[in-house]
């Protein structure tokens, strides 16, 4: 409270702080991080905007942020030229409710028109990001003359705080001419190269090294970041930018033997992936830089005659130690590539979902563990709203009320961020050329295999598949992605990798013979055999 009896709050947004009480004015800040339903009553603005009601015209409301809600479609028409992209929420909708307001300089040093200052300079392409950010410079679109870092100041200073609203342009002595939006909301939209503490080499650097990490690995965060924070507009996904369909795979599939390791692979990962009345599994061989080829997939049904039920039957997860865990691809007659790591999916999450199916993994991953395998597997469970790629967990359910699984913090499960994991895959699919990344398709794939690559579509926080299509072989390659980002095959100095990434099938410990292969499987059906006698 202040001597004049001015009484300032500051407070979270929740429903207490934005309900019964009168207020002149209100400051929402970094509002694209609000809940879009505050405690269910609507969103931010909107309660706000009720709390300054009983002011009249002396009341205000002040919303501020960086637009951080992505585009959610690329098929939208304008209704004016200052109107933002479709997002999902936030700020943007806002502004679009408002006059629309835009800053513009003048071309002070040339024809003398006004444009409007853009997100990001445009720069020289350079190899070296220094160099390039160093010739970071803006163009006036009307004459081409052209400014440098030094001149911003001048720029901004040219506009005379005057923001230019929809319907309006300004003369060449700066007055405004036209006829503004219509509307109670006062709205304004800066982008980055205007900002007073933004620099334009900095915009420049930032941008690069995102695009270039985005290029490298698929992910993208750093590339939403510096879109939102420093050019302050909003990201549109790279995989909401093409469209997904089998007929782009089904052109480049490549022949090689089924069951054996084409030229380039390193190592494999298996992925399991659990339904109820069979095991889908897929396994993948990885190069250099994350190249992928499609090794194998099949599904396993029956085992002894018995249809497999993954919840039901703790000896069926025993198969899966032979048939996956131990699995072996032809190099050549004589030898043979074992299966590095297999990732198997529970489903749900272990915090809020966890299923007889999961128990069931859970117990067959202490006994392969008994048996000095559990380094191999490792059970994962994908999420939406995880923000790092993976993360190991120990479940623990002895710490929740209402669970009854088995789990006691002893069992390691990989959590992934799903979208992360998706958005980076998809980036691979769309690369055309064999290096790193590429994922090769073989040609004695299944036409189900290819739809299931491209079941998924991506929405603006999610990916989505509809209701009735298949998506195993595209689970299997993002979960065997986060195996490889757990395990640091990402961070590979290919050359001098480690001896299980080997080129050297001499020196490589997952080369192995076929006596030594059979020898694993009978040693795997033997302890299978006595714990079904147990």
């Amino acid at each position: 409270q202040y001597r004049h009896g001015m009484i300032l709050n500051l407070g979270w947004p929740s429903s207490s702080q934005l309900a019964q009480r009168d207020l002149r004015y209100v400051a929402l800040s970094d509002y694209d991080s609000f809940s879009d339903d505050i405690d269910g009553e609507g969103s931010g603005f909107d309660l706000a905007r009720k709390r300054i009601q009983v002011a009249g015209s002396a009341g205000m409301c002040l919303v501020e942020s960086s637009p951080k809600r992505a585009i959610t479609t690329t098929d939208w028409v304008q209704d004016g030229p200052h109107q933002a992209p479709p997002v999902d929420g936030g700020i943007l909708p806002l502004y679009d409710r408002g006059d629309r307001r835009r800053w513009q300089w003048q071309c002070i040093d040339g024809c003398g028109a006004w444009f409007e200052a853009p997100p990001l300079p445009a720069y020289d392409d350079h190899q070296d990001i220094a160099e390039a950010a160093a010739s970071a410079h803006v163009a006036c679109p009307s004459c081409g003359q052209i400014y440098r870092p030094i001149d911003k100041d001048r720029l901004n200073q040219s506009a005379r705080g005057v923001w230019v609203p929809e319907g309006c342009s300004r003369d060449i002595d700066g007055n405004l001419i036209g006829r503004p939006r219509s509307s109670k909301i006062a709205s304004f939209w800066m982008f980055g190269c205007a900002a007073a503490f933004q620099s334009w080499p900095s915009l420049v650097t930032n941008h690069l090294q995102a695009q270039r990490e985005f290029e490298s690995t698929g992910d993208e965060r750093a590339l939403k970041t510096t879109r939102n924070v420093d050019q302050g507009v909003p990201h549109q996904p790279a995989a909401m930018k093409r469209a997904r369909n089998a007929s782009f795979l089904s052109a480049r599939l490549e022949h090689w033997e089924r069951y054996h390791i084409p030229p380039g692979v390193r190592f494999l990962v298996a992925m399991v992936d659990n339904q109820a009345d069979r095991w889908e599994v897929r396994v993948w061989g990885y190069g250099i830089g994350r190249e992928r080829w499609l090794i194998d997939g099949y599904a396993i049904r029956e085992i002894d005659g018995v249809k497999v039920r993954p919840a039901s039957y703790q000896e069926h997860w025993s198969e899966l130690t032979k048939r996956v865990v131990l699995s072996t691809y032809k190099i050549d007659q004589a030898r043979e590539l074992r299966v590095w790591r297999t990732v198997v999916d529970l489903g749900g999450h272990a915090e809020d979902k966890e299923t007889q199916t999961t128990r069931q993994a859970y117990d067959w991953w202490r006994s392969i563990a008994k048996d000095g395998l559990g380094h191999r597997v490792r059970l994962a469970k994908g999420r939406d709203n995880v923000q790092v790629a993976v993360r190991e967990t120990f479940p623990d359910s002895r710490k929740r009320a209402n669970r009854k699984a088995k789990s006691v913090g002893d069992v390691p499960v990989l959590e992934l961020g799903s979208t992360i994991l998706k958005d980076s895959a998809h980036a691979d699919l769309l690369r055309e050329s064999p290096g790193p990344g590429y994922i090769h398709l073989p040609s004695w794939a299944p036409a189900e295999y290819l739809d299931e690559l491209v079941s998924e579509t991506r929405g603006p926080k999610r990916w989505e598949i509809p209701h009735g299509k298949r998506n195993e072989t595209w689970d299997a390659l993002y979960y065997s992605d986060a195996v490889c980002l757990f395990y640091g095959a990402d961070k590979i100095d290919w050359d001098t990798p480690p001896p299980w990434a080997s080129s050297d099938w001499s020196v490589n410990p997952e080369v192995i013979t076929p006596e030594q292969r059979r020898d694993l499987k009978q040693s795997a059906a033997i302890q299978r055999r006595k714990s079904t006698w147990q």
